[in-house]
């Protein structure tokens, strides 16, 4: 005898879904890590990266040595950051 309920591969439009909030916070984690390039990425690759030049303090740089010309990180305000080998520095390096 079949089961009167709809099954997983029915796509029921009732099934059980995560709210949508738990979702964001785990797309959207600070990163961690900021490597070097034109422009640069920010890990992990699960992040949501930084949103301005004052929230990268505690990210890390790659390499810790000065970025070379024209490498940089691009936050999500649309500021460019690089690292001097000692802090975050608006724009390219």
């Amino acid at each position: 005898m079949a089961h009167p309920w709809p099954s997983e591969s029915t796509g029921h439009p009732y099934r059980w879904r995560p709210p949508a909030e738990v979702n964001y916070f785990v797309a959207n984690a600070k990163a961690t890590t900021a490597t070097a390039g034109t422009p640069g990425t920010f890990g992990p690759a699960s992040n949501g990266g930084v949103n301005t030049l004052a929230e990268m303090t505690g990210v890390t740089a790659v390499p810790a040595t000065a970025w070379t010309t024209g490498q940089r990180v691009v936050c999500n305000d649309g500021t460019e950051v690089h690292w001097s080998s000692t802090a975050w520095v608006a724009g390219r390096a």
